[in-house]
């Protein structure tokens, strides 16, 4: 059950209202700090490369429920512990959000490591721009302060070349 300040969901829904320009919100998950992603990863593997029948997943539900207007979830896997880059836990997590039953869409925020997010790109959005993966926020500030959108538009493009990334990657 949804615990804290019940005005969260009507105010944020208000943001979106008559007059708004707002046309999504975005939660995110992850960052350079925290173990988002490795404790997303140990659920996986302790549930049979699942997470069917998880708190995880009885959680997102009910915070879909709970926010319908936040339709987009930013993954930010990053950080000094190298098991918030897993391939097969992280794409599994995704999705798992972009499952009829929860019904999110996804951005990537990524800063390094390319052939992760390249490759989880091409896991989730095969070789369009029309899967669950909207866009990338690439990070060009703290330690992604040297990347560059053709940069990593190219890494994109080496791996899957009929991808469009004109416009898919927002340098912040």
């Amino acid at each position: 059950n949804y615990v804290g300040d019940a005005s969260w969901p009507t105010a944020l829904s208000g943001l979106m209202g008559t007059g708004s320009t707002i046309t999504q919100m975005e939660a995110s998950i992850g960052g350079y700090t925290n173990n988002d992603f490795l404790n997303i990863k140990n659920i996986y593997n302790n549930n049979n490369n699942s997470f069917d029948n998880t708190p995880l997943k009885s959680n997102f539900e009910l915070f879909k429920k709970t926010f319908p207007m936040i339709t987009l979830i930013d993954m930010d896997a990053e950080g000094p512990d190298t098991g918030n880059y897993d391939q097969d836990s992280f794409v599994a997590f995704c999705k798992m959000l972009i499952a009829p039953d929860i019904g999110l869409d996804i951005t990537f925020c990524p800063y390094q490591n390319h052939e992760f997010w390249v490759n989880s790109l091409q896991a989730l959005n095969g070789t369009s721009n029309t899967g669950p993966v909207k866009w990338w926020n690439l990070q060009c500030y703290a330690g992604g302060g040297g990347n560059t959108g053709t940069e990593w538009a190219g890494y994109i493009t080496q791996t899957i070349p009929d991808f469009d990334t004109n416009g898919y990657i927002v340098v912040s």
